[in-house]
């Protein structure tokens, strides 16, 4: 929902200042695209009197976040082809909108985020021969799960054991 604000202080008399100016926020929305990209959009925000100097898109990384983009002011799309690189199990934006005539003034938009969908790949089988070719059991899995890979005997002894993601089994046991 876009919502439009205004800000008024009372003080300790119950006196009330003037109304300051009207604002509104900025609404950011968007998308996982088969984990390959994100599509974001987010309305204008068009309450100062000067205008938007431009729009930064952010992106939290290990809980900062970092400028992706510096867009125009009359862009409010943007498509993040490094969706998926980072080591983290969603991806959260905002974009800030910057004033153009002063630009300490500044105004956010809500925080989005967009869950990484878990994709795994369990292989029915492999070939531990040194023949190079399927040598070792990997499972591969989205960046960010946490996997605990055991592998059993028959008699159900625990052979291999790993909290690795990058781990792989080469066939052997002691």
């Amino acid at each position: 929902f876009i919502y439009t604000y205004q800000v008024q202080a009372t003080d300790h008399c119950g006196n009330n200042s003037t109304p300051g100016m009207s604002g509104s926020n900025v609404l950011l929305s968007g998308q996982n695209i088969n984990n390959e990209y994100a599509r974001l959009q987010w309305s204008p925000y068009s309450e100062w009197k000067g205008g938007v100097a431009n729009y930064l898109l952010e992106r939290r990384q290990e809980n900062n976040f970092k400028v992706v983009a510096k867009l125009s002011s009359n862009t409010f799309d943007y498509t993040d082809y490094d969706f998926f690189v980072h080591n983290e199990p969603e991806a959260v934006y905002k974009v800030t909108a910057i004033s153009a005539i002063e630009t300490t003034v500044y105004a956010e938009s809500n925080m989005l985020e967009l869950p990484f969908n878990l994709v795994m790949g369990i292989p029915n089988s492999f070939t531990p021969n040194g023949d190079g070719v399927n040598d070792t059991f990997k499972i591969a899995a989205t960046a960010g799960t946490q996997m605990l890979l055991s592998i059993y005997d028959r008699w159900g002894n625990l052979i291999f054991h790993s909290v690795d993601n990058s781990a792989s089994w080469n066939g052997t046991f002691h």
